[in-house]
């Protein structure tokens, strides 16, 4: 069984041990926006645990007859932290990844750490979303609470104690406080100094898969969960969704598409140069032992439910949905348009790193059709995966031979193919559900002793494979395009500098 706590919703999912979807269950996962001050957003603890309860007593009704429950991990968002006391009581809500509160933070930290110094150490660029500057921010606006913190612990940490009692986390999760050393793979001493903080409020860091405890008698009443039942740690949910994809292959390419598009390359080298703070990639530990996860990321399935709704609002196919968008884009005009769409309608992230970017169409005219716009939209995400994966070209000297994708953006075959034909690879495809959970249960499965590892867990998974071949003909127009994609971004920055400060 695992537990996946995301921002959209919180999923209880159960497989068997051929990696089989047995039952599934969700509740959202709900913001809570503060009335005094909009710009504050915070998860409530109770609600996300009261949406645990009751996704999992409704998933383990779902389960056949007979079917029992070997093991439990949690994986979901890193991150978002809460205080609790020695009773494990909230001190504070989860304050959001969406709240920006902690910008001040992060400039400070900038400026008296030293973001290279830190990144060299933790992997991590100064992000005002880090645990470290929640903390900041917390002992500086709230020292009262604090004070009477016993522990600091991660959302996928606090649900794991809600279950067994037990405060821990796991090296991935760890990685997002900016606090744990990647070099020594244990807490920074100094960098908690730096911080002003005492080590004693950060759990205990122990391997992805490890027995942490037991389903407790509350614990088993609230959810249903059978008591007693055995509790292994997860990890990051990105870094778990590569384990049924091949994750523990060293140079192996995954490319989660979803909300936001995640890059990830595994290796067992731990590169912390200063070129990857350029490029804004950041390094995590694995939640297979003894590896590193390189990654970069920036928005993109945003952009194209920015466009549905964009359309849906000016009462154009009121169901325009993924069916609808496939079909205009395959009976649309030819595969060459002239249109391009920079996709920074959230900011740059990797390998730019701009927060002021905005997005852009460029080549509009009279005759440009809603096909057009939406195949310019698929293929500015692609340009930008591919402005991606020349970084991670050019920082680990590597060239990749596949991209490995999974996510909800997998449903789109256009992106599909317009991914292998830009980027001049094959694009894989496996046939797997709910690759982070399945992932997750994969690391309950090796530390209850079904798999020997990852590697054993992903041949004795059955899956089908689907490979997208790029089209030469494309390609070779795709990089044209590409290189008048290349000059769009440098051509408007200035002009939306101007624009902010209107």
């Amino acid at each position: 069984m695992t537990i996946d706590l995301g921002s959209t919703s919180i999923k209880v999912i159960i497989f068997d041990l051929s990696g089989r979807l047995l039952s599934i269950a969700q509740r959202p996962m709900e913001k809570v926006v503060a009335i005094d001050n909009p710009q504050f957003i915070y998860w409530n603890p109770k609600l996300i645990w009261k949406g645990v309860c009751d996704a999992a007593r409704e998933a383990l009704a779902k389960l056949p007859m007979g079917a029992y429950i070997k093991g439990i991990t949690v994986t979901g968002m890193g991150m978002d932290g809460i205080p609790v006391d020695k009773t494990g009581s909230p001190l504070f809500p989860f304050i959001s990844w969406h709240d920006d509160r902690t910008i001040e933070q992060a400039e400070e930290w900038k400026s008296s750490v030293g973001e290279l110094y830190s990144f060299q150490r933790t992997g991590f660029a100064a992000w005002h979303i880090m645990s470290v500057m929640r903390m900041k921010w917390m002992a500086k606006n709230h020292p009262e609470v604090m004070d009477h913190t016993y522990k600091w612990l991660l959302m996928v940490d606090y649900i794991n104690f809600k279950l067994s009692d037990v405060m821990v986390t796991d090296r991935s999760m760890a990685s997002c406080t900016m606090l744990f050393d990647q070099n020594k793979q244990q807490w920074s001493d100094e960098l908690i100094e730096q911080a002003g903080l005492c080590k004693s409020i950060l759990p205990e860091v122990k391997q992805s898969g490890s027995h942490i405890g037991n389903i407790t008698d509350n614990a088993a009443d609230a959810t249903g969960i059978p008591l007693g039942t055995p509790i292994y740690l997860g990890g990051h949910d990105h870094i778990c969704s590569t384990v049924p994809l091949g994750g523990f292959k060293n140079g192996s390419l995954i490319d989660i598409i979803g909300t936001w598009e995640s890059v990830m390359a595994t290796t067992p080298n731990l590169n912390l140069s200063e070129k990857l703070l350029d490029y804004q990639i950041c390094v995590e530990s694995h939640v297979i032992p003894d590896y590193f996860v390189a990654w970069g990321g920036a928005v993109a399935g945003e952009s194209v439910e920015w466009m549905r709704k964009l359309f849906k609002g000016y009462g154009m196919d009121a169901e325009f949905e993924w069916e609808t968008i496939q079909e205009a884009l395959e009976s649309g005009s030819s595969m060459k348009n002239n249109v391009i769409f920079l996709p920074y309608i959230s900011g740059a992230a990797c390998p730019v790193g701009d927060s002021l970017a905005k997005g852009a169409f460029v080549g509009l005219s009279s005759t440009t059709t809603k096909a057009d716009m939406f195949k310019a939209v698929f293929e500015g995400l692609n340009f930008q995966f591919l402005d991606i994966l020349k970084a991670f070209e050019a920082s680990f000297g590597a060239k990749f031979e596949e991209i490995i994708v999974t996510g909800g953006g997998t449903r789109n075959d256009f992106w599909l193919q317009s991914k292998a034909d830009i980027s001049g690879l094959p694009v894989v495809k496996y046939d797997i559900e709910e690759a982070t959970a399945l992932g997750a249960a994969i690391l309950a499965g090796i530390g209850a002793g079904c798999y020997k590892d990852a590697e054993d867990a992903f041949f004795a998974i059955p899956k089908d494979k689907k490979i997208i071949e790029p089209n030469a003909k494309i390609s070779s127009y795709m990089q044209s395009k590409y290189s008048i994609y290349q000059g769009v971004y440098p051509a408007l920055k200035h002009i939306n500098q101007e624009l902010k400060s209107l």
